[in-house]
């Protein structure tokens, strides 16, 4: 092999072993028809927080699946707050067109595209002067969801970073 198609393979692996090593938050929100929110995170370089870019996807991804899917009437999710909404537009459907969705899946596909907005913004919580639950930083990745155009609530939703427990998602006003 000449030294110019070893520079050339050896450029490409260091630039494939890069890609796959790096966070890639558009991605993320790409997989999750999400494309329009906007998305605070970034390493906390006040406080020297780097995190290894792998967890970091799948605890965004985890939290993301949360906030579109968990609800619960106790604890004020996204859903818990849009359900009645969804409720009145679901009965104004067609009767034709409710035989074919069924209402679960009509909140979930309504609920996503109103969050789909650059007003609505998605944080990690990297210091512990923004965290405002009760759980530890050191043990949980902690995202913060506003959605003003659903409420003004604030949405959190807390993932495990030793996956002991499955996102808890709850919302405060």
């Amino acid at each position: 092999m000449s030294f110019k198609k070893l520079f050339i393979f050896l450029i490409f692996l260091i630039n494939k072993a890069f890609g796959i090593s790096t966070f890639n938050d558009v991605d993320v929100l790409e997989k999750n028809k999400l494309e329009n929110i906007t998305l605070n995170i970034s390493p906390d370089s006040k406080n020297n927080h780097f995190y290894n870019p792998q967890l970091l996807e799948k605890a965004l991804n985890e939290s993301i699946q949360a906030f579109l899917n968990q609800y619960d009437d106790g604890y004020q999710s996204p859903l818990d707050i849009y359900y009645d909404t969804a409720d009145l537009n679901f009965s104004m459907l067609e009767d034709k067109r409710k035989e074919t969705i069924n209402f679960e899946d009509f909140l979930k596909s309504e609920f996503r595209s109103l969050i789909n907005s650059p007003e609505t913004i998605l944080s990690l919580i990297k210091a512990d002067e923004d965290n405002l639950t009760n759980f530890n930083l050191s043990n949980f990745w902690i995202f913060n969801l506003k959605i003003p155009l659903l409420s003004d609530f604030s949405f959190w939703c807390v993932i495990s970073k030793k996956d002991s427990e499955p996102p808890f998602v709850f919302g405060m006003n």
